[in-house]
């Protein structure tokens, strides 16, 4: 299996669902060309001013809404075996970020919701050892963050149908009363 496959797959089609929307996705498409888009790119979280001593880890995609020009929902996809170590890194790059940078603009950050897509089983050891620490996480970021930050893990062990469940959760974000991501 190639590693980002779905990802990238994933942020193709969620750019051109979308696309003639208020919400423009911006998406990794892992060196895939034949998935490409204008836009393909690397969303970078950074702190500070932008440089690379202040860049932290790309994200997988990052959904903008146009109406208010801030970044509403981050997905990272893990398509191979979820190590805690590699979650604590995503989820603190996030936290520790003042903003993004996509395409060579700035944007903040609005009522901001992570997903986290990890190929694992539902039940099970490391399962509840990555949800304790994006409970953990998440207290953190509430008392030192500089962003209101709802985390949300899913697992699956078919990518398929975890797949299935980040679009549909993004389509839920999106029907949910809170459709503009301004912050409180």
């Amino acid at each position: 299996m190639e590693n980002g496959k779905y990802t990238g797959e994933l942020g193709f089609r969620l750019y051109n669902k979308y696309k003639d929307t208020h919400y423009q996705v911006f998406y990794d498409p892992h060196k895939n060309k034949k998935i490409s888009s204008p836009n393909s790119c690397e969303p970078t979280p950074f702190f500070n001013n932008y440089s690379s001593e202040t860049t932290l880890s790309n994200v997988d995609i990052a959904i903008l809404d146009q109406r208010t020009n801030v970044v509403g929902i981050l997905i990272e996809i893990e398509e191979s075996k979820a190590e805690p170590k590699k979650i604590i890194g995503d989820i603190g790059s996030i936290i520790l970020s003042d903003q993004i940078r996509i395409k060579g603009n700035d944007y903040n950050y609005g009522n901001l919701l992570m997903i986290l897509g990890l190929k694992a089983i539902e039940k099970g050891h490391s399962t509840e050892k990555i949800n304790n620490i994006c409970k953990k996480l998440s207290q953190i970021n509430r008392q030192i963050g500089t962003k209101e930050m709802d985390i949300l893990a899913l697992f699956d062990n078919d990518l398929d149908a975890l797949i299935r469940r980040i679009e549909s959760t993004i389509e839920n974000r999106f029907n949910d009363s809170c459709k503009v991501w301004i912050r409180n």
